[in-house]
């Protein structure tokens, strides 16, 4: 038996463990604080101290996870090549 190959299968299924966490974090959480304003959706500006919308976030204080962002992206690509199909069918 070859070392490596002991060694593989462990590193894989603790790969496998974290995408499968990350995945479901992305399912059940799927915004994260803005990072541009720390999840406060307002900035100060720095003359005259008035409030100002975040850019970053349109002033939520949220934003889409990468994976969450990749999922939607997936999804939608998946959604228009069905419809695709489905109009050159019928």
């Amino acid at each position: 038996m070859n070392p490596l190959d002991s060694l593989t299968v462990p590193v894989f299924l603790v790969l496998i463990i974290i995408t499968l966490g990350y995945a479901w974090s992305c399912a059940v959480y799927p915004y994260k604080p803005c990072r541009s304003c720390r999840g406060f959706g307002h900035f100060r500006s720095p003359f005259l101290r008035v409030i100002r919308l975040c850019r970053r976030c349109n002033g939520t204080g949220r934003t889409l996870r990468g994976g969450r962002r990749a999922y939607n992206a997936l999804a939608r690509a998946r959604r228009d090549f069905r419809q695709h199909n489905r109009r050159d069918n019928h």
